[in-house]
């Protein structure tokens, strides 16, 4: 039936009042029209507007000029609805989450929570496509089982879990969040909580009718200030591949950027094929605006005839600016950070110093200084190079001295100025630094000798014919600590300075020299002194 007549029917004056009908009546009702060659759609409309008087719907249905009948008319196809597209493109992947991580029965590695909260783990156990994560600091009744295939939720250590600051955010900050958990829109939030570098959002999520809460890393491409998202969508927009509009694959972070070595000049601070290179070094990148930009190197790829290709991160920026650099293609978009500035008297005087300490060694010893990471697990890092061959296992050296000093309280508390219990718990975490209970307790465990050489200072001298003075290099002492029945085995060699361990090589030995196993001898605390404080702590 028409609108218009459905219209009228509803705007006239009922003849009589409401009367109550049982279901059984009204099916009886419907019945009897419908056999009238209605149909029973239009019977039971016309019922219910005139409260369901016989006579009344009889007359609405009889006044209908387009009075329908039993036989049904072919329907008309209805034209093919196109899939409506999103007005807001989803986030490019999370570099950070792309990046290998080894399941293996007491690796770390950083874990997401089902709250968002990005946290130091250690693998558990594996068993078909799951492993159990024990959370640093927590108590194992948070254990969980997570299925292999989340990579969203697995990261390489300390790459999202880091302590530090973030300037990108503030509290109460409006933002756009890509929904947690399956959730496939952009939702509003405010930042309700800041912790290091992760940011808590509270957002409502209509379909649970209450206020939500998520965690996510400043440099997650799931998070933007409300006030830069739409240049953010732009952004996303112009780097869709052409071809495919509907796709959401990003160009390859290999694909160099608009200014390469072809259009940007060399300068006299570009890199070279001997400019070390490292894992979170600082360095400047020159952008394709043509600006220098501090940025981290996360990752360090060698290339195939020299140099080195560079994953880099971008301060204050976030991880979809993320790319590859040519270290000899493009080698005039990358120095290091900070070589416009003027090096002060006091750097200087540093610089040159170690200089003199390195040219000292190997004068005197044929040694070579090889530098270790400053994260705060130096110690631990020199002696996983020395006995596993890879400072990457330094997590598995600090839990192996760290267990052998809690086995062995009675040995070690009188030695320890603070409570035994919280001494252990901070040493157990890492970035913690090393101290000289713990270099002992590594010389007792791989039962190996040390010998450290501590850098010297300058020190004037009159020249023999004049009063002029002269500035020279002063050997520091060499502390040598060995075990018992050992003294003819080759020691471990470091170099301290500036509360940094470094490893010394001696290019005529072959390492590792440790076979990777612990010993469990009790401690002799050779070199320990009753109530010593935590001064010698290195990073």
């Amino acid at each position: 039936m028409s609108e218009n007549f459905w219209q009228r029917s509803r705007g006239k004056r009922r003849s009589a009042p409401a009367r109550g009908k049982s279901k059984k009546e009204v099916e009886e009702l419907v019945a009897k029209l419908s056999a009238m060659g209605f149909s029973e759609n239009d019977c039971r409309k016309a019922l219910k507007s005139t409260n369901y008087i016989e006579q009344e719907a009889v007359n609405i249905l009889l006044n209908n000029p387009s009075k329908p009948s039993n036989k049904k008319s072919p329907r008309k196809k209805s034209p093919a609805r196109t899939k409506k597209k999103s007005r807001y493109l989803p986030p490019p992947p999370f570099a950070a989450l792309e990046e290998d991580v080894e399941f293996e029965k007491g690796n770390f590695l950083d874990c997401r929570d089902k709250y968002g909260m990005w946290l130091e783990a250690e693998v558990v156990k594996l068993r078909n496509d799951e492993v159990l994560i024990h959370y640093n600091n927590w108590d194992s009744k948070w254990d969980e089982w997570i299925p292999l295939k989340d990579k969203d939720k697995f990261a390489p250590f300390h790459r999202l879990s880091v302590h530090g600051k973030q300037t990108k955010y503030r509290m109460n900050a409006k933002v756009a969040i890509w929904g947690p958990n399956g959730l496939r829109k952009w939702f509003q939030g405010v930042i309700t909580d800041i912790k290091h570098k992760q940011v808590k959002v509270t957002y409502d999520e209509s379909s649970k009718n209450r206020d939500c809460d998520y965690w996510y890393h400043y440099e997650s491409p799931d998070i933007c200030l409300i006030q830069d998202f739409d240049s953010y969508q732009e952004r996303l927009r112009t780097q869709v591949v052409d071809d495919d509009p509907d796709s959401n694959v990003l160009p390859s972070p290999n694909k160099p950027p608009a200014s390469s070595s072809s259009s940007s000049s060399p300068t006299p601070h570009s890199s070279s094929k001997t400019e070390e290179w490292y894992e979170g070094k600082m360095i400047e990148v020159l952008d394709t605006a043509k600006k220098w930009l501090p940025a981290e190197v996360l990752k360090v790829k060698k290339r195939k005839g020299g140099g080195h290709m560079l994953f880099v991160s971008y301060e204050n920026w976030d991880s979809s600016w993320d790319e590859w650099i040519d270290t000899i293609k493009a080698k005039g978009r990358v120095r290091p950070l900070g070589i416009t500035l003027k090096e002060s008297e006091k750097e200087r005087e540093i610089r040159e110093l170690h200089e003199a300490f390195r040219k000292d060694l190997k004068e005197r010893y044929d040694f070579e200084i090889q530098d270790i990471k400053g994260d705060g697990n130096c110690q631990f890092r020199c002696f996983a190079h020395q006995i596993y061959g890879d400072d990457e296992k330094h997590l598995t050296v600090r839990k192996m001295c760290c267990n052998h000093i809690g086995e062995h309280k009675e040995e070690f508390e009188n030695f320890i100025c603070v409570d035994f219990e919280e001494y252990l718990k901070k040493k157990r975490t890492p970035c913690e630094w090393g101290d000289d209970i713990t270099l002992t307790v590594l010389l007792d465990i791989f039962d190996k000798n040390v010998e450290i050489y501590h850098q010297g200072r300058f020190e004037e001298k009159e020249e023999d014919n004049s009063k002029e003075k002269r500035k020279y290099y002063k050997p520091g002492r060499v502390e040598r600590r060995e075990r018992k029945g050992k003294e003819n085995e080759l020691p471990i060699r470091l170099s301290f300075h500036e509360n940094h361990y470094n490893l010394v090589i001696d290019p005529r030995v072959t390492y590792p020299l440790g076979d990777g196993k612990a010993r469990d001898a009790k401690t002799n605390n050779g070199g320990l002194k009753e109530d010593t404080t935590q001064n010698d702590e290195a990073r």
